[in-house]
C-alpha cells in the first residue's frame, strides 16, 4: 500500500526499509527500492544477490527495470527513485539513461557508489546525450538503511 498522498522522503524510505526487511529475509542482501511517480509507487524491488547467475539483482536495476515495463516507456523523468543504499555504478548508469528526475538514498556505499566514489555517474553534467543529473537527497533514514544491507546470518 502507498503512503498517503503529501507523504515525505521517510515515510517511501520506510516502504523501501520494508522491502529490504524482506531480500534479507530471503537471504539477499538486505537493500529495497522504490520508484514513484505522482506520489504513487509504480514499481518496488529488493535485492536478489547474490545470485550466481545474474549480476543484475540490484533493488534499483529491477525497480527501474519494472517501472520501465509499467510505463511501456524508458523514459521515467517524472519519477523519484528510493533506494536504501547509494546505487553502483550499473544502476546509476540506469537511473541517468532513463532520465529519473530525483534519486533519495538512505545509506553511502564505499567505492563504487554512483554520488560519492571517483566516477560519479549521478552527478556528472558533462555526459554527451544526457539531460541534467537527477536531484539527490542523501541520509534519509540512513542508520536504519546501513543496519540492513547485510545477509540475514541466519539464511546464509
Amino acid at each position: 500500500m502507498d503512503p498517503q498522498p503529501g507523504s515525505s522522503h521517510q515515510d517511501y524510505m520506510r516502504v523501501c526499509l520494508d522491502l529490504a526487511r524482506k531480500g534479507r529475509a530471503a537471504g539477499y542482501l538486505g537493500i529495497g527500492a522504490l520508484i514513484v511517480r505522482k506520489e504513487s509507487i509504480i514499481s518496488e524491488a529488493h535485492e536478489l544477490l547474490p545470485h550466481a547467475w545474474d549480476v543484475t539483482g540490484h533493488a534499483e536495476l529491477l525497480a527501474v527495470r519494472r517501472a520501465c515495463e509499467r510505463l511501456n516507456s524508458h523514459r521515467l523523468s517524472c519519477c523519484t527513485l528510493l533506494t536504501t543504499a547509494e546505487p553502483c555504478w550499473m544502476c546509476a548508469f540506469a537511473i541517468r539513461e532513463t532520465g529519473i528526475e530525483m534519486v533519495v538514498i538512505g545509506a553511502p556505499t564505499d567505492d563504487i557508489g554512483g554520488l560519492r566514489s571517483k566516477y560519479p555517474i549521478l552527478s556528472d553534467a558533462d555526459v554527451a546525450g544526457w539531460g541534467p543529473p537527477p536531484r539527490v537527497i542523501t541520509g534519509v533514514m540512513a542508520e536504519d538503511c546501513a543496519a540492513l544491507r547485510t545477509i540475514d546470518p541466519a539464511k546464509s
